[in-house]
Parts: structure tokens; C-alpha cells; sequence
């Protein structure tokens, strides 16, 4: 508004002050929506089943067969070793 008018600083200051003042309410109440609308959500939404880890019969991982030193590394079904 500075630049746009040639209106006194003063009276720039008066409109600020005034549009700031009837703003403030109008932001209070809108946080404190937000605010106890969230916390009421998260109070009245249903608690998630606790679901257990879900087991994987085809994973694979590196598995070191200790044979020799010489021995390649494999990798290997974890069945074969009574894992899963």
C-alpha cells in the first residue's frame, strides 16, 4: 500500500492497524478449528488391528556354505535350512 498511494504514512498505518485488528479473531478461531478438529479425529478413529509380520516363503538371502575356503558363495532357499 506504501507504494501504491501517496496517502500519509500515518493513515497507512491507521488501515493497517485496523485491518490486522479484524483479522486476528477471524485466524484465532481458525486455528483452534484445525486444532480440536484433529484432536477430535484422531480420538474417534478406530484403533488399526495389530496385524502380524507377514511371512515370506520365497525370500532368499546370502548364505555362506562353509565348506572351503575356496568354496563359492550361494544363494539359497531358506527352506533348506528349516528356517521358514
Amino acid at each position: 500500500m506504501i507504494l501504491l498511494t501517496d496517502a500519509p504514512l500515518p493513515l497507512l498505518n491507521v488501515v493497517a492497524g485496523i485491518v490486522y485488528a479484524l483479522a486476528m479473531p477471524f485466524v484465532a478461531l481458525t486455528t483452534a478449528y484445525v486444532y480440536f478438529d484433529a484432536r477430535v479425529r484422531e480420538e474417534l478413529e478406530p484403533a488399526a488391528p495389530a496385524t502380524p509380520p507377514r511371512k515370506c516363503s520365497q525370500a532368499r538371502f546370502y548364505v555362506p556354505r562353509i565348506v572351503s575356503p575356496s568354496a563359492k558363495p550361494t544363494i539359497v532357499h531358506i527352506a533348506q535350512y528349516g528356517i521358514a
